[in-house]
C-alpha cells in the first residue's frame, strides 16, 4: 500500500518526488514526528476531518493518537514506546 501526502512533514521514512510530495509505502504510518505534527494541527483548530483526509488516516485513529500521545513530543512518544515493550 502507498499512500500519498501534500505535506511535507519533518523527518521521517517518507520519501519526497520531484513535485514534492511525501511518499511512504509502509502499512504504519510513519514517525513520531509526523504523529506530533498531526496532533499539533488539532490542537491549533483545524478541522479533524481535514487532518485525517489529508494525512490519510482514519478520524478513529486521530483520536487513538490524541488519546495516547495528548502533548507529548517525539522523543517523549519514543520513551512511552519503549516502557510498553
Amino acid at each position: 500500500m502507498v499512500r500519498v501526502f501534500r505535506w511535507i512533514f519533518p523527518a521521517g521514512k517518507g520519501t519526497e518526488d520531484d513535485e514534492g510530495i511525501a511518499i511512504f509505502a509502509s502499512r504504519s504510518f510513519g514517525s513520531d514526528a509526523q504523529k506530533a505534527f498531526i496532533l499539533k494541527q488539532g490542537d491549533e483548530g483545524v478541522p479533524v476531518a481535514e487532518i485525517c483526509r489529508k494525512a490519510g488516516i482514519s478520524q478513529a485513529t486521530y483520536f487513538n493518537w490524541k488519546k495516547k500521545y495528548a502533548g507529548m513530543l517525539p522523543p517523549e512518544m519514543k520513551k512511552l514506546k519503549q516502557l510498553e515493550n
